[in-house]
């Protein structure tokens, strides 16, 4: 199953990584910058979908969850389990962020 062995709190970590190297605004068009910009929705299809990416991207070749739905629901659980820490004090999110950190070093 998709959350267990710790896959999903480093697929969260990496979702960190990506949003934190804030190096997307400059790779794209005037328009796409602007759209970012100016609206919270897409910035968030365009996390989800860099997400969906990467949960497709780091499937195993005998992992069950190959199929595009599948990696799709992992995707929005993930994406829910990011939300949710987004939204915690920032007294907790230092703590749950080195604890990701850790499970990612610990992983490799």
């Amino acid at each position: 199953m998709f959350l267990t062995g710790g896959r999903s709190l480093i697929a969260v970590a990496m979702l960190y990584l990506i949003i934190s190297g804030n190096f997307l605004p400059e790779v794209l068009g005037c328009s796409i910058q602007r759209l970012l910009s100016q609206s919270q929705f897409a910035k968030h299809i365009a996390a989800f979908l860099t997400l969906y990416a990467f949960v497709i991207l780091s499937n195993s070749s005998a992992d069950e969850s190959k199929h595009p739905l599948i990696a799709l629901q992992h995707t929005a659980i993930v994406y829910l389990v990011f939300m949710a820490t987004t939204r915690i004090h920032w007294y907790y999110s230092i703590p749950v962020a080195l604890l990701l950190l850790v499970l990612i070093v610990l992983h490799t």
